[in-house]
């Protein structure tokens, strides 16, 4: 993968579609077809390599300079750090290249597509500032917290910390706990934004409840009317026995001061928000329903 991100033939435009097409369609009508089912930046595009020397394969940014005699460098200075890069747009002769397999030489050639962000104006309801990405992959992941976050209201502050979350980081501890804190940051900024939940929580709160050798315990969210502590994991936590049993020795002293324990995967915040916030308006309703009239 390149510092541009990782190449993909990926996005179904949303202007008019071309004419049907078929193998006896002229090339320009087949060039006009791909443009429409496949796009991405038009500034720069992917080529794959292969090295016969070692077999690594791959996408780099396609360059104009590329092995041009007193110009390239190539090994002694990587592609990222030469300042001689002069990368090639998307025309209809490299996607006719594409199709047909070879360049205008005759070598074997395949491209790939950066992937662009998707206009927010494209989806109804979403801050028109706050891009969202158009990798399918991601869409398949969020699609359904997006429609969750317009069914109940989303401005552009909430959707920036979304997009933030909803996100791959890194497994290394310093990033997985950053991203838990953005994670918790986020749930909490969406129960302040809900009628049924607004004003009830408190972030990163600290309990009388001695634990792990201190004199008190933090919880990642709390509504102390109902008694409701909510504990967001990072994926390390499933991986780490020592932090398994951890977890379950302060969920035992929460339920025995009176607490209702919800804990869920940080990555689900993004991927399941509809769970998340329907377990949590579930407990607060029954909650309620358990109160002295």
């Amino acid at each position: 993968m390149s510092e541009l991100g990782e190449p993909m033939q990926l996005t179904i435009l949303t202007n008019s579609k071309p004419a049907p097409v078929n193998h006896q369609s002229p090339v320009n009508d087949k060039i006009a077809l791909f443009r429409w089912l496949f796009r991405g930046r038009e500034d720069v595009y992917p080529r794959r390599f292969e090295s016969r020397k070692t077999g690594k394969s791959g996408y780099a940014p396609a360059c104009a300079n590329e092995w041009v005699r007193g110009v390239c460098e190539k090994p002694r200075i990587k592609c990222a750090e030469c300042p001689h890069r002069r990368f090639l747009p998307v025309t209809d002769d490299v996607i006719r290249w594409h199709l047909s397999g070879q360049d205008a030489t005759g070598a074997d050639f395949v491209m790939g597509v950066y992937t662009i962000q998707l206009p927010a104006s494209a989806v109804p309801g979403w801050p028109s500032d706050v891009p969202l990405p158009v990798d399918p992959r991601w869409k398949n992941d969020y699609a359904a917290s997006v429609r969750r976050l317009i069914r109940d209201g989303v401005d552009t502050p909430l959707a920036n910390l979304f997009v933030h979350v909803a996100r791959n980081v890194d497994a290394e501890a310093e990033g997985a706990d950053r991203a838990r804190s953005a994670t918790e940051e986020f749930i909490f900024r969406r129960l302040e934004t809900l009628p049924e939940t607004k004003g009830r929580f408190r972030l990163n709160t600290q309990l009388p409840i001695a634990f792990d050798g201190t004199g008190a315990m933090e919880v990642d969210l709390l509504c102390t009317d109902a008694k409701l502590a909510i504990e967001l994991d990072g994926g390390q936590h499933l991986a780490d026995a020592n932090a398994y049993r951890r977890d379950r020795r302060k969920d035992r002293l929460l339920q025995e001061h009176g607490y209702f324990v919800l804990r869920f995967l940080a990555e689900d915040v993004g991927k399941r928000l509809d769970d998340l916030l329907d377990a949590i308006l579930r407990i607060l309703f029954h909650a309620e329903s358990l109160r002295p009239k």
